[in-house]
């Protein structure tokens, strides 16, 4: 938990500290050239386009990131450094989440979620679907007010996972992130498993592709779900701690591969997404049936 709160701060401090009077101050002209009925070629051919790429692409690749985008309240991406996303105008749903996590008075830090454009992943392929994170702050104008955001992608499994993954507990524990909708935000220890039993296509990751439910039976030993997925079926994990029930469970509960597991869990209010930490029950009573033997 510490550790997850440390790094989301560290690039809420990272998006803040890009955001200097000089950049602020090209983004604004960057905003006043722009016509609304401007093409994607003349906002990437303005002047100012190529100097917030020239300052932010050094840092950008420095920390990591999968690149940057300058969003407008409007919902429009006015500048990045993907060509595909300038241009790109937000409307519905993703506007409404634009407004509400991105287009605010303070730094933010935005759980995975599934990209509506066409960005990168991992191995390189431009496509929609590829799950991101967003570390944005606020880009104010002469009287300090919102007018736009700066946003820096993020790659969950670059460090977001990575850090969850310290976690991990002998050859069947794992730490992992979740949301209200129990959809898994990093990486299960288990992708191989899961692509076996038919939860994983073949060329899917856990991230955002792996719903937290319980389906009645252990999957890992053939069997079949007695239920279909429901959200009534979330496993006792997600269903205490988005309620902001936090627990432990010492004696055996399902979790998403029908696997008995003990767990503890936790919902982080301000990061908006909840952790938890499992280990099969099989794994976990081992040192406890020794014991008992003896005895």
């Amino acid at each position: 938990r510490e550790a997850v709160r440390n790094w989301t701060r560290m690039q809420q401090n990272i998006a803040s500290a890009m955001v200097t009077s000089q950049l602020e101050e090209t983004i604004r002209s960057l905003l006043a050239n722009a016509t609304p009925n401007a093409t994607t070629l003349e906002l990437l051919s303005l002047p100012q386009a190529a100097e917030l790429r020239r300052v932010l692409s050094p840092q950008v690749e420095a920390h990591k990131y999968n690149g940057y985008v300058i969003m407008e309240k409007s919902g429009r991406i006015t500048a990045s450094n993907h060509d595909r996303l300038v241009g790109v105008v937000l409307k519905g749903p993703e506007m409404d989440f634009v407004r509400e996590k991105v287009l605010v008075e303070k730094p933010m830090m935005l759980p995975p979620i599934k990209s509506i454009v066409e960005i990168p992943e991992r191995k390189g392929v431009e496509r929609t679907g590829v799950p991101v994170m967003y570390a944005s702050a606020p880009i104010r104008n002469e009287l300090g007010e919102v007018v736009a955001a700066l946003g820096l992608l993020i790659q969950p499994e670059v460090e977001f996972t990575r850090i969850l993954e310290i976690a991990r507990i002998g050859e069947t524990g794992e730490t992992f992130a979740f949301n209200r909708r129990g959809q898994m935000l990093s990486n299960s220890r288990f992708d191989e498993q899961l692509r076996r039993i038919g939860l994983l296509k073949k060329d899917e990751d856990s991230t955002l592709n792996i719903s937290l439910i319980d389906p009645g039976v252990d999957l890992t030993s053939d069997s079949h779900p007695k239920r279909l997925p429901t959200e009534e079926q979330l496993t006792q994990i997600v269903a205490e701690a988005r309620e902001g029930r936090n627990g432990v469970n010492t004696e055996g509960q399902r979790d998403y591969r029908g696997v008995p597991v003990v767990a503890a869990w936790e919902w982080l209010d301000k990061e908006g997404f909840g952790i938890a930490t499992k280990v099969d029950v099989r794994e976990a009573n081992q040192t406890l049936d020794i014991i008992s033997r003896v005895f």
